[in-house]
């Protein structure tokens, strides 16, 4: 019993130790732990991952396009202004920056680069828009201005003293036309009022041959002999007044029988202004 005890017979299920192959597959386990111990023998395991990715490369996002965005908005913000007319020089300097801003974006590494190409298009846009309404407005400018002037001398011709003889007609650029006769003495009646002067009347003919009405009120009418105006006489009996009746509507023409008390027969003028509806002034002085 006891040599049967000694001399048991090995498992077959229990790996030969003094095998050279066992041996040799022991080793190996020693050398490579398994899955199960590999983290705590301070080995990596299979599927954990490396710094840096995957396979060990980096990977670099891109940035926000910070300057595409501000030249897009100001490239927006110009062109709308551009349009406004009045600030297009403080347009101009919205517009250069978001063009330099939309150059600078494109050389980048960030993302949306379509912003900067879009603010190019607007300033470039905005630019040629500005230049169109400023051209546009100075030759507006200019417009006014040779209009003005040319009112201005037209009116200024118009303002001039003009003088003509007593018979003479005087006759402006826009059709009105007036004609004095020389004065010459008469006796008054003896309801009117002379004062001690020489009585003299005249006949004076206005003609409107323009296309404005020419108000009763913008007609003034004034005598002079020697140094001092001349005082008008009213005349009932022989029809001598020294106001206009009426206004003088265009195509129509007005006769004003005018008394006057002079100094000195031989030295009498007569003066005649009138205003038209848009300012115009006619003014003419007749003498000897």
């Amino acid at each position: 019993m006891s040599h049967a005890a000694g001399n048991s017979t090995p498992d077959p299920q229990e790996p030969n130790r003094h095998d050279p192959e066992n041996k040799q597959h022991q080793d190996e386990q020693q050398q490579y732990p398994q899955s199960g111990s590999e983290q705590s023998q301070g080995w990596p395991a299979y599927n954990q991952q490396y710094p840096g990715g995957q396979y060990g490369q980096q990977t670099q996002e891109k940035k926000t396009n910070i300057l595409g965005i501000i030249g897009l908005a100001l490239g927006a913000i110009g062109f709308i202004l551009a349009c406004i007319p009045g600030v297009i020089f403080f347009v101009w300097i919205l517009l250069l920056a978001a063009f330099v801003l939309g150059i600078i974006s494109l050389f980048q590494k960030v993302k949306f680069k379509w912003m900067g190409i879009v603010s190019i298009a607007l300033a470039v846009i905005g630019t040629l828009v500005g230049v169109i309404i400023l051209v546009a407005l100075i030759g507006h400018a200019v417009g006014e201005e040779e209009q003005s002037a040319s009112s201005s001398s037209s009116s200024s011709s118009k303002a001039v003293n003009a003088t003509a003889h007593y018979g003479d007609k005087q006759t402006w650029d826009d059709g009105l036309s007036v004609t004095a006769t020389k004065p010459t003495k008469f006796k008054p009646s003896e309801d009117a009022f002379v004062e001690g002067g020489t009585p003299v009347k005249m006949t004076v003919t206005i003609h409107n041959g323009t296309d404005q009405t020419i108000l009763s009120q913008q007609v003034h009418l004034k005598a002079r002999s020697g140094s001092s105006n001349a005082l008008p006489i009213v005349d009932d009996q022989q029809h001598l007044s020294n106001y206009i009746p009426s206004d003088i509507h265009p195509g129509q023409d007005l006769v004003l029988n005018l008394g006057y008390e002079v100094e000195n027969t031989s030295d009498v003028s007569f003066e005649f202004k009138a205003y038209s509806a848009e300012m115009d002034t006619y003014q003419v002085k007749y003498t000897n």
